[in-house]
């Protein structure tokens, strides 16, 4: 029978991504139009943001993809041999979950980048935005998730 530290873990593994996006999309709706208001009182590039996001979006999403094409087609060497592992479906639904979350982003990503709105209470971009932070930190989370587990499953997760 698992502890409650054990149980606790395994539900923190399973949905950090998306307890993250929802503390994300809470936060922005929360403080969003303050700091929209402070951005276009310093002159701050949001559209930038959206720019960077879209972009590390599309590179981890095609990253994981290769990734995830590789591991399912290796039928040699440890890949070969650990098929039928735990870690093995794992880091293979957490690979594709993070594709899937991360294509999302970037699609999610493009009407802020055409209209880069500044939004402000009770606006309706609020919320859109809201979501695509939400979006945003789900899909970063899961990409490093899926990145540690495959680092653990490799037999290279740092520890000693």
């Amino acid at each position: 029978m698992a502890t409650l530290t054990q149980r606790a873990g395994r539900s923190w593994e399973l949905h950090h991504p998306s307890l993250l996006a929802v503390i994300a999309m809470g936060v922005t709706l929360w403080a969003g139009p303050q700091a929209y208001a402070l951005a276009e009182r310093s002159k701050w590039h949001v559209d930038e943001l959206y720019t960077c996001v879209f972009t590390l979006a599309t590179v981890f999403t095609a990253f994981l993809f290769t990734f995830y094409t590789f591991v399912i087609t290796a039928e040699r060497g440890f890949l070969g041999r650990a098929k039928g592992s735990i870690y093995f479906r794992r880091t293979v639904h957490y690979t594709f979950v993070s594709i899937w979350v991360g294509a999302a982003l970037c699609l999610a990503t493009v009407p802020l980048l055409v209209a880069q709105p500044t939004p402000g209470p009770k606006d309706p971009w609020l919320f859109y935005v809201a979501s695509w932070a939400g979006l945003t930190v789900w899909a970063s989370a899961s990409f490093v998730r899926a990145a540690y587990l495959f680092a653990i499953f490799a037999g290279h997760d740092g520890r000693e």
